[in-house]
Formats: C-alpha cells, structure tokens, sequence
C-alpha cells in the first residue's frame, strides 16, 4: 500500500520558547543577505498588480527592502521606472528588481533592465517547474555580468522542483503554491504542498549543497508576524501581498478602486497569476482598507518577528534557524492562541 506522508501548514506547528541570554530586543537584527545583495528586514511586498504602485516601490526601496516590480499592468514600465531613479536613488540596484514571465519578449525586458544596471530579476509565473521557466533561467544565465545578477525563480513546492530550479541557474527559489488567500490552484487543480513542510524539505536540500549560494523565500499563506517567525526558521525571506493589501500606497487605493459595504470601506485584490478570465485558480476579491502606510504595517511585522526572535533566544535571523523546536498542535490549541472569550474592541 502507498505510503501517504502527513504535511503541516503555518497552524498546525508551534516553536518552543527558548531562554533568551540577552537584555533587549532591540539588540536583535532582521537583516538578511543574499549573496551579495543585503536588506534591511525578510519581508517582500508579492509583487501583483493590485498592490505594486510606483510610490509603494520608493516606500519599499526607502525602508532598504527587496521591491519586486509586477510584470502583468505595462510590464515595460518597470524599465522605465529604472531609468527614472537610478540616478536619484543610491543603490536603487541593490534593492529594486522586475519581474519577468517566460516569453520571448520577456528576455528583451531582462536585457534592457541589465543594460541599464539592474542586477534583480525574478521569474514570476504559476508552475515554476515547467520547461518554460527552465528554458528562461538558461537565457538569463547567457546575460551580461552574470554573476553580479541575483536571479529569482518560482512558484514551485517541492525539493525535487526546487533542485530543478538552482540547477538551471537561479541563486532563489519563490516557494509556495496555493496558499495565498486569493489562490484555488489547490482547490482547482488538486495540486499543492502545506507551506511549512514544504519549507523543511526545500531547506533539507539547500542544507544539502556544499555552498550557501542558495536562497529560499517563503510565498503565500502567511496570516500574521508569527507565521513569518516560523517560515523564517526555514527560509531567507518572507512574500505577502494579503498583509499588504488596501495600505494607502497601494495601487489598488492609489486608483481609488474603492468600495464602501455599509460603514467599512474596501480595496480590490486579486493576484497577478490567479485570477484571469481564462484561468481558473483564484478569484478577484476585497480587503478592507488597512488605513495604515506600508511602512506601519512593516514596523508591526518586525516588531512581531523581533519578538519571535527573543522568545527564540536569538539575535539574528541566522540564528533563528539553528536547530528550531517545534510541536504539532490541536484545533483546541489552536483556538487558544488568539484573542478568546473576550470582545476585541481594537
């Protein structure tokens, strides 16, 4: 008989608080590197096109962030807003990237942008582990200064896709497939991996390599700060368009596309791969508008992971994934963990 393996999601774990030797948590640093790439905090703004506005990239690229631009709303654009900053914001490079499907003209895109200095592309499409997406890491792999480029590629959801992926060049997987909360490729398709065992068999195979030129960022699924704390425990960054969604610099409230329901005003939100007339695997949906800027939603994040680290005891996201504990948990244990038997009035 087959043996089926059992798999864990963000809620079905729970890390097990650790002493903390130190005196503040304001000794903890959220940075973290890629290869030669450094940023500020894990978080990534998912780059869709309900979300990625031209003032939310500058918000990002200002907070030291990665700023994935979206490749679906004038994919030429991105280029443009390239050539636009470049001059004006120092080390723009460092944090700016585009976003590029697997078409011909998606590799002119990519060229443009290395021409003009750019180093960060990510390869954004549904089902990373296609030959489409192979065939478009090898064309990439061909670009000028190689090796200064840091090359994104994903979704995929396994080790063995992720492998795939690394050998045909990219330095990062984006790992994740039908969890984001407008996604139904899991509903639609039958297709999908929970997030969290996910995470621990991609990290068993970066464990794997002799070097550590292998990134991993964690996409989708994530419902608050301590999601983030566990994912980061087995992956380099974090990707959440959900978390983001409706904040005054996105473009979605930048186009006014607003929409009061008795007293609560609302956002669209749909994702860039997800939701198409002929696609099946999302839906287009509302957010309430968070009535927050970017940088206060991501000022509560880190507060939530800086915290995550303490009770860790650790100082760094580097140390936070040396030997985690974790413990599976019950649906009661689960009820346990929020708010309970009281009325939220904030």
């Amino acid at each position: 008989m087959h043996t089926i393996e059992e798999a864990y999601t963000y809620a079905d774990l729970l890390l097990v608080p650790q002493p903390f030797e130190d005196t503040s948590r304001s000794e903890v640093s959220t940075s973290v590197s890629l290869a030669q790439f450094t940023f500020a905090h894990p978080i990534v703004v998912a780059n869709m096109e309900s979300l990625i506005s031209e003032r939310l990239l500058l918000e990002i690229i200002n907070k030291k962030g990665l700023a994935l631009n979206q490749r679906i709303v004038f994919p030429q654009n991105q280029v443009a807003f390239f050539k636009k900053h470049k001059d004006i914001i120092p080390s723009i490079d460092s944090y700016y990237g585009i976003s590029i499907g697997v078409k011909p003209e998606d590799i002119d895109l990519a060229k443009d942008f290395v021409d003009l200095g750019g180093k960060i592309i990510c390869i954004d499409i549904a089902h990373g582990d296609s030959r489409p997406c192979y065939d478009m890491l090898a064309a990439l792999r061909k670009l000028p200064n190689r090796r200064e480029l840091l090359i994104i590629a994903g979704n995929v959801a396994t080790k063995a896709a992720a492998n795939r992926l690394y050998n045909y060049g990219a330095d990062v997987v984006k790992a994740g497939i039908g969890a984001g909360s407008t996604c139904l490729t899991r509903v639609k398709t039958g297709h999908g991996y929970p997030s969290m065992s996910m995470l621990f068999n991609i990290w068993n195979l970066i464990e794997s390599y002799h070097s550590s030129n292998r990134f991993v960022i964690a996409d989708g699924g994530l419902t608050d700060s301590g999601d983030m704390v566990k994912a980061l425990t087995r992956s380099h960054m974090v990707m959440s368009g959900n978390l983001f969604a409706g904040c005054d610099e996105s473009r979605a409230v930048l186009d006014n596309n607003i929409y009061e329901v008795g007293s609560q005003r609302f956002a669209d939100y749909s994702g860039s791969s997800t939701y198409k007339n002929k696609h099946v695997e999302g839906v287009k949906a509302r957010v309430k508008l968070k009535n927050k800027s970017y940088a206060q939603i991501l000022e509560e994040l880190l507060d939530g992971i800086t915290s995550g680290c303490t009770y860790h005891g650790v100082l760094d996201l580097v140390e936070l994934k040396e030997n985690p504990q974790f413990v599976k948990v019950t649906p009661a244990s689960i009820a346990e963990a929020g708010a309970h038997h009281v009325k939220v009035s904030e």
